[in-house]
C-alpha cells in the first residue's frame, strides 16, 4: 500500500498522459464477503496473514483495523507532490476493505476519509465497492447533489445477476466518472443498458496463489471480448487487467497472466478515461 503501487491501471498523469505509477490508500482493513466474486478474495488472505482473522467477517464477530496516523498523512503528501510537479494521480482507495460497508467500526473513519478526499484535489480517488446501494446514504450531503470532481466511483460486477442488481444504484450516483470492475469475470455480462452512463470498464480473470489453484474459476476469453466490443461500440474506455491463473496454466504462462505481451493480440488493450490537467 502506498505511493508507487504496482496496480497496472493506477497511474500518475501529466497533461492527460500517463507518466508513472499511482498510489493505493487503505483507511482501514477488513471486510465481509457479499457475492461469489469474494470467494478467493486476495485482501482477506493478505489481512488475515498479517493481522489475524479477527478483522474479516460479519459485524457481530469481527472488528476492522484502523490505519496509523502516518498512513493518514500520505494523501496530503502525495497531493503536495502533485501540485509541485503539475501532475494528477489515481489513488485506489480501500483495496483491502470497502468504503461503503455498513459496519460499526468505520463510520468516523469514513467521514474523515471524505474530508481528506475533498482537500486533495490533485488526487483522483477511485472508490470501488460491492455495496453501491449504500453510496448515496453514506456520502456527505453536498455529494448527493454532485460528487467532487476528483472522485471516480465504481462497483464490481462478476456476472449478469450482479450487473442487474448493482448497476441501477451506480448510475444514480452524480459522479464525474462511474466505472466497473468486471473482475473476476465469472460469466458473460451485457453492459449496454448502462454504457452511456459509464466512463470506464476494467475486465479480468481470477487470480489465485499456486497452492490454491484448484479453487480458481475459469474466465472465458470470449466473455472479455464481448465486453471489449460493447465498450468499443459505446465509446467507453476498456482496460484488460489479466487473464487469470487458469488461462496462464493452460497456456504455459507463469503467474496470473497480467503481462500484455503474453496475451492474444486482440486483448492487448489498456485504455484510460480522459484525465484533466
Amino acid at each position: 500500500m502506498g505511493y508507487g503501487t504496482g496496480i497496472g491501471w493506477c497511474l500518475c498523469f501529466r497533461c492527460g498522459r500517463p507518466i508513472g505509477p499511482g498510489a493505493s490508500f487503505n483507511a482501514w482493513l477488513g471486510c465481509q464477503k457479499v457475492s461469489p466474486a469474494c470467494a478467493n478474495c486476495y485482501a482477506e488472505i493478505d489481512v488475515t496473514q498479517k493481522y489475524g482473522p479477527e478483522f474479516w467477517g460479519p459485524e457481530a464477530t469481527s472488528s476492522r483495523k484502523m490505519m496509523s496516523e502516518s498512513t493518514w498523512r500520505n494523501p496530503d503528501a502525495w497531493n503536495r507532490r502533485c501540485r509541485r510537479e503539475g501532475t494528477r494521480m489515481i489513488v485506489f482507495c480501500n483495496s483491502e476493505s470497502d468504503v461503503f460497508e455498513l459496519h460499526r467500526d468505520v463510520t468516523a473513519a469514513r467521514r474523515r476519509l471524505f474530508d481528506v478526499i475533498e482537500r486533495t484535489e490533485r488526487l483522483i480517488w477511485l472508490l470501488l465497492t460491492k455495496r453501491p446501494e449504500n453510496i448515496m446514504h453514506m456520502v456527505p450531503g453536498s455529494w448527493r447533489i454532485r460528487f467532487p470532481e476528483n472522485v471516480w466511483i465504481g462497483t464490481s460486477i462478476e456476472s449478469q445477476y450482479y450487473a442487474d442488481k448493482r448497476m441501477p444504484y451506480l448510475v444514480e450516483v452524480p459522479a464525474t466518472l462511474r466505472c466497473v470492475s468486471n473482475e473476476p469475470a465469472l460469466g458473460p455480462v451485457d453492459f449496454t443498458p448502462w454504457l452511456d452512463q459509464l466512463g470506464w470498464i476494467k475486465s479480468g480473470g481470477e487470480s489465485v496463489s499456486l497452492k490454491d489453484v484448484h479453487r480458481a474459476r475459469p474466465t472465458e476469453l470470449d466473455w472479455l471480448r464481448d465486453v471489449r466490443d460493447q465498450c468499443a461500440a459505446g465509446g467507453v474506455p476498456w482496460f484488460c487487467k489479466e487473464l487469470g491463473t487458469l488461462w496462464a496454466r493452460a497456456n504455459g504462462v507463469a503467474g496470473k497472466a497480467d503481462k500484455l505481451h503474453e496475451w492474444p493480440a486482440d486483448l492487448q488493450i489498456q485504455q484510460f478515461p480522459m484525465v484533466a490537467p
